[in-house]
């Protein structure tokens, strides 16, 4: 039980790093500054792969203590703690999960802005060519 909270406050603090690292990329997409964006893509990339192997350790974990490997089997377990306990992991995963969908949601506004200035290239590469070109 120890090592499951303890994962879920280290994926905490990793989602925050997160949120600056995708804070930067919009800074670097909408400057256009693809040096730099380079470098943050690995370090993005790298953020994604080391939480997704901790996802998945979590999911070994819960297995290993007979419970299902998602939120339900999670908090079967937490629902065994001292009512003081069970606050504060209950507070620790709520914001667990807000950071994630925080991540998500800044994911997500990355890629319209990438899509954006891809349609915008488009439409430029496309301007010679009236019948190619988009409104």
């Amino acid at each position: 039980m120890t090592l499951l909270v303890q994962g879920i406050a280290q994926d905490r603090n990793a989602y925050l790093k997160l949120q600056q690292q995708l804070e930067e990329q919009r800074v670097l997409l909408l400057a256009r500054n693809t040096e730099q964006l380079t470098i943050l893509n690995r370090q993005l990339l790298e953020s994604y792969q080391a939480l997704s192997l901790s996802a998945a350790q979590r999911e070994e974990q819960l297995r290993a203590l007979n419970v299902s490997a998602d939120k339900q089997g999670l908090f079967s377990l937490f629902r065994r703690l001292s009512p003081e306990k069970l606050q504060k992991v209950t507070a620790l995963w709520d914001d667990f999960e807000h950071q994630a969908r925080r991540c998500q949601q800044l994911n997500e506004r990355n890629g319209m802005v990438l899509n954006m200035q891809l349609s915008i290239m488009e439409n430029i590469n496309n301007a010679d060519r009236p019948d190619a070109f988009l409104y």
